[in-house]
C-alpha cells in the first residue's frame, strides 16, 4: 500500500464537484468499473461510501463496500482469445472400413478438434450400402460434415466410394490436420493462425 501526502487537499477539491459533496470530498470510499477514463477530471464513481456527515450517499460500511465490490467484479468478462475459444459444434464422421484413409483422418480430426478448442458433439457414421449413402447425401470415406455441412463444400448428389482431398496441391486419401483445422474455423467462423497457411 502507498500513501501520498497532500496538504493542499488538492484530490478533495477534485473530488468535491464529481462527489457533489458541500465541502472538500476525504474519507470516502470509490469503485471503478474496468470503463472508467481518467482525464483532466476524476470520473463519476460506480459507487462510493463515506463516513463524513453526509445524505448524499451510504456510510461506509465493510460488509456492504465488500459485497459491491464483489457484484462488479462478477460482471467482468474474461478477454477471448484464439486458444480457449467456446464455439460448439455438430460433428460427423463419415466413413466405411475398406477405404485405407479413414482412421488416421478420425485422429486427424480430433486433433483439429482440440487444436482450436471446439466442443464437439461428434458422431461417427458408417455408411455400409449404397442406399444409405444416397439417403445421407454421403460424400466418400472419409467424410467430415460440420453443423451438416460438408468439410471441404461437397454437398451435392452422393458417391460411394473412397474419397480423396486435394491438399496444398497434392491428392490425398487423408485429409491432414492442418488442412480440417482451417476448414473447421471457416465454417464456425473463428479466426487462428493456420488460416494464413491457406
Amino acid at each position: 500500500m502507498s500513501y501520498f501526502l497532500d496538504p493542499e487537499s488538492e484530490t478533495g477539491k477534485q473530488w468535491q464537484p464529481i462527489l457533489k459533496t458541500p465541502f472538500i470530498a476525504w474519507d470516502v470510499y470509490l469503485l471503478y468499473g474496468p470503463g472508467a477514463q481518467w482525464e483532466k477530471q476524476p470520473p463519476e464513481p460506480l459507487f462510493w461510501m463515506h463516513q463524513l456527515a453526509l445524505a448524499t450517499a451510504p456510510r461506509f460500511d465493510e460488509e456492504t463496500f465488500t459485497a459491491k465490490l464483489k457484484e462488479i467484479v462478477g460482471e467482468l468478462k474474461p478477454p477471448s482469445t484464439m486458444s480457449s475459444t467456446t464455439a460448439k459444434a455438430k460433428v460427423e464422421f463419415l466413413y466405411f472400413k475398406s477405404c485405407p484413409g479413414h482412421k488416421q483422418a478420425l485422429i486427424n480430426l480430433k486433433a483439429a478438434l482440440r487444436e482450436i478448442g471446439i466442443t464437439a458433439d461428434l458422431t461417427l457414421v458408417e455408411v455400409a450400402t449404397e442406399a444409405q449413402a444416397e439417403r445421407l447425401g454421403f460424400q466418400g470415406s472419409p467424410s467430415i460434415r460440420v453443423n451438416g455441412k460438408d468439410l471441404d463444400g461437397r454437398d451435392d448428389g452422393h458417391s460411394y466410394g473412397c474419397r480423396v482431398y486435394q491438399v496444398d496441391g497434392k491428392i490425398t486419401p487423408t485429409p491432414t490436420k492442418d488442412f480440417i483445422e482451417r476448414k473447421l474455423r471457416e465454417l464456425t467462423q473463428q479466426a487462428g493462425p493456420s488460416d494464413a497457411r491457406q
